[in-house]
This record gives structure tokens, sequence and C-alpha cells, in this order.
């Protein structure tokens, strides 16, 4: 990941912008998911789930063959 995907996924996660989260993951796909679990461990936001998922307002992100799925839970 680089340098401005990081620095942008970590404002969006701080400011709440969910819409931007899922933008930043589907746009990029040089994303990995565990660089991504570790930045929601990092900024303590968000539910890490047992199982691997990341549960952050309405979105769930799930680990898919090592990227970042983004899916809206209704």
């Amino acid at each position: 990941m680089s340098w401005s995907t990081e620095y942008g996924l970590r404002r969006a996660i701080r400011s709440g912008d969910e819409e931007h989260i899922e933008e930043l993951l589907h746009r990029n796909r040089f994303v990995d998911f565990d660089e991504v679990k570790q930045i929601f461990e990092d900024e303590r936001k968000g539910r890490i789930r047992p199982i691997g998922n990341i549960e952050y307002g309405d979105l769930e992100i799930r680990d898919k063959f090592g990227r970042p799925d983004v899916r809206r839970r209704c």
C-alpha cells in the first residue's frame, strides 16, 4: 500500500467517512487485507471479529484471498 493510500485511509477512519473508505479500498488494487486490519487496530476503530472480518459503521471488510472485500451491511 502506498503512503498516500494509507494516509487517506487513516483520515477517512478518523473522520468516519465510510464512502471514502469504500472508495479507497475498491480503487487501489495494491492494498493488502492485513495492512488494512493493522490500520484499524492502530486507530482503535471498528470491531475486529474473531474470524478476521472488520466491522466499521455500515461497512464490513472481509479477507478475500489477501485482498479486502468491502460490503455494506443493511
